[in-house]
């Protein structure tokens, strides 16, 4: 009897044994054929295990074999020990039973790869013995993503740009255009003395110029847009900056112009040079027009790097303008806000036009007589940004 129960234990035991031998090969099937990194790590922080995706990750992008026992920091402190109090922040987290969800953007192989990662901590009982991570790679999505916001940043803008050239169109062709109708009817109808016929053609030389120079507005509005396939090239602001102030102070004698700038964030970007030097020239021009009465232009320009992004800042102490009562008229063609000063109120419309039209945003805080700041977004250049190491 005893021979026999010993022989049912024993095959409980193997069945027992088999069936955890395929349990665990289900459980490694499912880990290995996923699209996610998967790895665990014990209370010290060092691999317990991981898939192959994992492993793969990290001898493609970082040359880096690793294996079971090996700290979780051990090649960061080669390749990237800035981000190494980072991780171990996140990790801490995790160890104190909070589930830790957060995107990642990395510099992988040239190119920028965006990542999510999910921590969860491993329980047994009331404590946290090693830590779940998975990591997924989402730069496709984040692609998609980009695209339909741009998309829809593209149609909203393209309904306000055809909204603003119905506005042109409606009032200020209207002008000239009634004034030749009219002036042609009065040649048509009217018999005039010589001095009037002199008079009248004037008075429709004039209307006809108006025109030709509304048509010329609109035919440049619409040709910077279409302008966006011109060559890319290296943009060095400080020299950009330097250009643009020579060229005030020589067509403009008796202006004192004092520029001051701070490019230790970003002093150059790849874009469309013509561009750039159109968006600075009317920022820098402007804030010399519209300077506090009998004292020198002001002005202070700053690169700043944000969340990946590249932001320029404009500074300067002029007469300001009341952004309450223009907000909805602030990069509108042809609206002018300090009218005893000359101008035909297209140099805001260009910046933002141009600015857009390189994938950018604009800004303006401005107060009376306080000055104002216009801030200019974009995307960095991936050559341009320095990002993260993958864990």
């Amino acid at each position: 009897y005893g021979l026999i129960m010993e022989l049912c234990d024993i095959t409980v035991r193997k069945k027992a044994e088999e069936h955890l031998r395929r349990s665990q090969a289900n459980l490694m099937a499912i880990i290995q054929n996923t699209d996610a990194g998967i790895y665990s790590l014990d209370s010290d922080c060092r691999y317990i295990t991981f898939n192959k995706v994992h492993s793969d990750g990290l001898k493609l992008a970082y040359n880096l074999d690793v294996r079971p026992g090996d700290h979780v920091y051990a090649f960061l402190e080669k390749l990237a020990p800035d981000e190494i109090a980072g991780w171990q922040e996140t990790y801490k987290k995790a160890f104190s039973g909070e589930i830790v969800k957060f995107e990642k953007k990395f510099h992988l192989n040239g190119l920028i790869s965006s990542f999510s990662f999910s921590i969860y901590p491993i329980w047994e009982g009331q404590q946290v013995i090693g830590l779940s991570c998975f990591s997924l790679d989402i730069t496709e999505r984040k692609q998609v993503e980009h695209q339909k916001k741009k998309m829809t940043r593209d149609l909203i803008q393209r309904n306000k740009d055809l909204e603003q050239f119905s506005y042109i169109v409606s009032h200020n062709l209207r002008g000239p255009i009634a004034n030749i109708l009219g002036l042609a009817n009065v040649i048509k109808t009217t018999r005039l003395t010589r001095s009037e016929q002199i008079k009248t053609r004037d008075y429709l030389f004039v209307a006809v110029e108006k025109l030709d120079e509304v048509v010329k507005d609109l035919n440049y509005a619409v040709n910077t847009k279409r302008n966006i396939h011109e060559k890319k090239e290296k943009i060095i602001f400080s020299e950009l900056v330097e250009d643009i102030k020579c060229s005030i102070q020589n067509s403009n004698q008796n202006e004192q112009v004092n520029i001051s700038t701070d490019f230790s964030a970003y002093d150059s970007m790849y874009s469309i040079k013509s561009y750039f030097h159109n968006i600075f020239y009317n920022l820098i021009s402007n804030s010399v027009k519209y300077a506090q009465p009998g004292t020198a232009a002001e002005i202070f320009i700053k690169s700043e790097e944000l969340n990946g992004k590249l932001r320029l800042h404009f500074y300067d102490k002029g007469v300001g303008i009341d952004t309450e009562q223009h907000k909805d008229r602030l990069f509108g063609l042809y609206h002018r806000f300090h009218n005893e000063t000359e101008g035909k109120g297209m140099g805001l419309f260009m910046v933002k036009t141009q600015v857009e039209t390189l994938g950018g945003s604009v800004a303006v805080n401005s107060e009376i007589d306080k000055g104002s700041e216009f801030t200019l977004e974009f995307e960095v250049p991936q050559d341009s940004l320095e990002l993260p190491a993958l864990v």
